[in-house]
């Protein structure tokens, strides 16, 4: 962006603000993690501009909808970062918009915790999976094979009972010890 002393801007970097300034005044959100505003259509379009690398919302309406929330109280227009106002409310290193002053709502835990790998292959099978029904039950059966029995009865303990001997003993404790002989 060009030094505000000069009063002029490049075109390009104009048009850049614009794209993300709120095109409307109806479906109006805010980001959960930087609190940027905008309708709900232009976060589908082009994503939250200061959350991409890790929220990754272009295109997904669901990932919109759970990243970004209406319930928001008051906004301030950000026009030149890292004036009084910006840092008056942390946002000296934001791109140039709106935001919400305070956003109410929570980003799931699993978007928060997921890798770019994990995202790329999201809908897609694994190289060794061929998908479909057949493969969905021997995951299931192996699964199955896996998983610890139920105990026969409610009071069969689940674990088996193995005696400790303590060093230096002979019998383990809590068993009824032998008659010492007599001397």
């Amino acid at each position: 962006m060009a030094p505000w002393g000069e009063g002029t801007m490049d075109p390009e970097e104009a048009e850049e603000i614009r794209r993300y300034l709120p095109n409307g005044t109806q479906n109006l959100r805010a980001c959960l993690r930087c609190r940027q505003i905008m309708t709900k259509g232009q976060f589908i379009d082009f994503g939250c501009p200061n959350c991409r690398d890790t929220l990754d919302m272009q295109g997904s309406e669901a990932r919109v909808v759970a990243c970004t929330s209406a319930n928001y109280q008051g906004f301030v227009s950000l026009i030149r970062p890292g004036a009084f106002m910006s840092r008056l409310n942390g946002l000296e290193h934001k791109r140039p918009g709106c935001y919400a002053l305070t956003v109410r709502g929570t980003i799931p835990e699993y978007m928060m915790n997921e890798s770019e790998m994990e995202r790329a292959m999201a809908g897609s099978p694994g190289p060794d999976r061929k998908g479909g029904a057949d493969s969905d039950e021997s995951e299931a059966e192996e699964i199955r094979a896996a998983r610890p029995t139920a105990p026969a009865s409610p009071t069969e303990p689940r674990m088996a009972r193995v005696p400790v001997t303590p060093a230096g003993l002979s019998t383990p404790v809590g068993a009824p010890a032998a008659a010492a002989p007599a001397s």
